[in-house]
């Protein structure tokens, strides 16, 4: 049976999909915001990590591996059968042992990956964990002379939980090739804090997934399909928690 294509997004934020499945979700990703924006989160996540734990390989290790083939007779295989993502990732995984000295951090990494994937797939923290916690404040999210319409907009926000959630009622749509993407503001810039497009009657309810803090400005702006690195479009709604 094949995978819910959804699912494919984890594997395929780590190059573990083979040609046929990743040309699959390709074509489905150019439709789907949810899962360009879990595809850019998981990148994020796998980078940062990756720069946290690479170090170089034990110098011997390329001397030790020619030796064995070496030693090793040589045979003729059959071709074997294409690995499945899922053990593409276990290869993946087993290999970055190399990477951060141990087995046991190889095994930390897995569940940390893991985790990444879970946590953007199923929400360790939801919109109504930040929306009912008991420190939350709701402001309005004032819309800016760049948007022309009629919208209800507000932004509940958890110091304690340093996230905040966006909803909107009347949003406008936006072509396919076009996306609204989220920032938070500070005294360094704007950081990328999800992508999301409004459905039936203009409604949302996004959860940023960058960490928001006293002073920050949450800020909304319409950028190509996929987001940008940084605000291209004008700010439509902007308000300070």
């Amino acid at each position: 049976m094949s995978e819910p294509i959804h699912d494919l997004a984890a594997p395929y934020a780590l190059d573990a999909l083979d040609d046929d499945e990743r040309h699959r979700f390709e074509a489905h990703l150019a439709d789907c915001a949810v899962c360009r924006a879990e595809v850019v989160e998981l990148q994020r996540g796998i980078e940062a990590l990756a720069d946290a734990t690479a170090t170089p390989p034990p110098s011997r290790l390329k001397a030790s591996v020619m030796a064995a083939i070496d030693d090793e007779p040589q045979e003729r295989f059959a071709a074997a059968p294409a690995p499945t993502w899922r053990e593409r990732l276990r290869t993946l995984f087993s290999s970055m042992s190399w990477r951060i000295g141990s087995a046991a951090a190889a095994a930390a990494v897995v569940v940390l990956a893991v985790a990444i994937a879970l946590t953007l797939r199923d929400g360790a923290l939801g919109p109504d964990d930040v929306i009912a916690a008991p420190d939350a404040v709701t402001v309005t999210l004032p819309a800016t002379e760049a948007y022309t319409g009629t919208v209800e907009a507000g932004v509940a926000y958890s110091p304690g939980r340093t996230a905040a959630v966006v909803t909107f009622d009347g949003l406008a749509g936006v072509d396919g090739d076009r996306t609204y993407q989220l920032w938070v503001i500070d005294g360094d810039g704007p950081t990328p804090a999800g992508l999301f497009v409004p459905g039936d009657g203009g409604r949302a309810t996004v959860l940023l997934d960058a960490p928001v803090r006293p002073g920050d400005t949450i800020g909304v702006t319409v950028e190509p399909s996929g987001g940008s690195p940084a605000p291209t479009g004008e700010v439509l709604f902007a308000a300070t928690v």
